[in-house]
């Protein structure tokens, strides 16, 4: 459609047909237009159909992700928009309208026209749960993501339909609602010894912080630092610092090295509180400290501790 007049008409007929509100001309733009719409299961399937383009690699984990998200009603709207270019072709938002079908959930959306067309859309790059946050103006680190998902599962050890319903809208609203246990964690660890700046220690230790034992993980984790004298429980304290050095050697890829990590953990932390001695360090399966409150609701049901 070379005629801008076309092009407009085209459009508004377009929006009226499923019942979206008129766009708008993005301001500094004569080309581009962009509305808000509710799309529904039987438009998404029609879109698809019928103004789709095969410009970029279908990625059936992304629509099933996706999906399970919309039908667990934790789909989050953002700023990623359901694009189609100067021709009326959809250009961008393939997964997220094939989700919709899927899942037969209607989801909120921006909608943007005139698009310029070129061969493809984000060709090769993932977009991760950090960008999104970053787009939203919401940075953070990865650390602290990371800390937020392994809070969630814990030691769990979780088979693959579990993991993947901890996905990442999940961990971003647990990063959230965890803001005040992570803050405090990040507080109290400032160092770079090895073994104790690791997420599945900081997780534990978020833990403890909901389960209200702020000013013990203060004192244990400036223990640990060496910014403080171990007048109570120093072989806990010592043993735990020994036990997470060679832990780490050991097992220090992969979520069984994950799990070992946060079990030792808590049990040395456990007994710290207990004022304890502890030896040596034997990790037991099942959590010393409960999933937060604040975020239980998250897990799925098999997964909960």
């Amino acid at each position: 459609m070379d005629n801008p007049q076309h092009y407009e008409a085209w459009m508004a007929s377009f929006c009226n047909e499923y019942g979206w509100p008129e766009p708008v001309r993005v301001p500094g733009c004569s080309t581009r237009f962009i509305t808000r719409a509710v799309i529904p299961p039987d438009a998404a399937e029609d879109i698809l159909n019928h103004h789709h383009i095969d410009n970029n690699r279908h990625i059936k984990k992304s629509v099933y992700r996706f999906s399970e998200d919309m039908k667990r009603g934790v789909w989050f709207e953002n700023a990623h928009a359901i694009a189609f270019d100067k021709t009326g072709k959809l250009y961008d938002g393939q997964h997220r309208l094939g989700a919709c079908v899927r899942s037969g959930e209607p989801f909120t959306t921006l909608v943007v026209f005139g698009v310029e067309q070129v061969g493809g859309t984000d060709k090769s790059v993932s977009r991760t749960l950090r960008d999104d946050r970053k787009m939203r103006g919401e940075p953070t680190t990865q650390v602290r993501i990371s800390t937020a998902r392994r809070t969630l599962v814990g030691d769990l050890k979780m088979g693959a339909k579990e993991v993947s319903r901890v996905s990442d809208a999940i961990v971003d609203e647990a990063v959230d609602l965890l803001t005040d246990g992570i803050d405090v964690v990040e507080s109290a660890i400032q160092t770079n010894v090895r073994g104790i700046t690791t997420v599945p220690f900081r997780a534990v230790m978020v833990r403890a912080f909901y389960a209200g034992h702020e000013t013990e993980l203060r004192r244990f984790c400036a223990i640990l630092c060496g910014q403080a004298s171990a007048l109570d429980n120093e072989v806990a304290a010592q043993s735990l610092m020994v036990s997470l050095i060679n832990n780490q050697r050991r097992h220090h890829v992969g979520d069984q090295g994950q799990r070992e990590h946060f079990r030792r953990t808590a049990t040395a932390f456990k007994a710290f509180v207990e004022k304890r001695p502890l030896q040596k360090i034997y990790s037991t399966p099942g959590n010393e400290y409960p999933v937060p409150e604040c975020v239980r609701h998250l897990l799925p049901d098999s997964a909960d501790s």
